[in-house]
């Protein structure tokens, strides 16, 4: 049986010999028996908020509890609306669904867009496929959290250094953990990869899951440039950062539901912050679901 990466934490010498081993084990179709499921049997696990961060901005201050947020709260506020808005889209302007094909805008939600296409920027994590198909021109989208922008005329840029492609043993690694989780799926994209495992029921699912994490974060101390953020029931394999969007853009309003939209509010400290759902959040106020901060937006795009 093949090594735990975990005992040469710290040591990029080690870990890439650990890496050779399982790369050669999944080659060889070796993986099926006596990997994973041995390793994490028995394992404890804590993960942090963000579990590998490339850029050097700063992390969300997370607060236990936020005041909720509607018309009424908006107009004792008094404040001057103006200004670009930054949403996220998934969990924030559609519900999230178990499969990502599932979430296409509406037509009314595409008229809202256009509607106000001079204020609202979308950043979301969906490849750039997805958003030429689903978004028409006249919609600006920060697409894979960051990495690339395509702006109201349809043209895109990559940004901050993010490249096409990502590293071919990130690929291998959670093409081996899918074959180990049934009903998992692998999304492919321009800048990286997620894994996603809202469907997966099998009992031991959550350990795996936190067993890949567990091994990303180990291979990024021997491949830079990519980072690993565990989301609602998906793991992002990402380049690009939402914090470099929030502080590139300098947003009047911030939206979002979920950890990859932390950093959008850590780096956003004038605009209204405000989070889809309740827990957690280092945003200034939030609001119960999908449809009550389309409610709400709605109310403030027309005052």
């Amino acid at each position: 049986m093949m090594k735990d990466a975990t005992i040469w934490k710290g040591n990029p010498v080690n870990i890439r010999n650990y890496y050779k081993e399982l790369m050669k084990d999944i080659n060889n179709r070796n993986f099926l028996v006596n990997t994973v499921d041995d390793i994490i049997e028995n394992e404890k696990f804590e993960e942090p908020l963000v579990l590998s961060n490339t850029l050097d901005y700063p992390d969300p201050v997370i607060s236990e509890s936020v005041p909720k947020i509607n018309e009424e709260v908006f107009k004792e506020l008094n404040i001057k609306n103006q200004g670009d808005c930054l949403f996220d889209y998934d969990g924030t302007l559609v519900e999230v669904k178990p499969k990502p094909e599932d979430a296409k805008p509406t037509k009314e939600l595409i008229e809202f867009f256009l509607k106000h296409k001079d204020r609202i920027v979308l950043c979301i994590g969906r490849a750039q496929e997805i958003i030429d198909s689903w978004f028409p021109k006249g919609i600006s989208v920060y697409a894979e959290h960051g990495a690339m922008f395509r702006n109201s005329e349809g043209e895109w840029e990559f940004l901050n250094g993010a490249t096409k492609g990502v590293i071919q043993e990130v690929k291998d690694l959670i093409c081996y953990y899918s074959l180990r989780l049934k009903d998992s799926i692998v999304e492919k994209k321009t800048c990286g990869y997620v894994f996603h495992f809202k469907l997966c029921k099998q009992p031991n699912a959550e350990l795996i899951v936190k067993k890949l994490i567990r091994d990303l974060s180990n291979l990024r101390l021997v491949y830079k440039g990519f980072s690993v953020i565990r989301g609602k029931g998906v793991i992002e394999i990402k380049q690009g950062c939402r914090g470099t969007v929030a502080k590139n853009c300098t947003p009047w309003m911030v939206a979002g539901d979920d950890v990859t939209d932390e950093y959008m509010f850590a780096n956003a400290p004038k605009a209204l912050k405000v989070k889809v759902g309740q827990g957690p959040t280092s945003a200034d106020y939030f609001v119960d679901s999908v449809q009550d901060f389309l409610n709400f937006v709605s109310f403030v795009l027309s005052e």
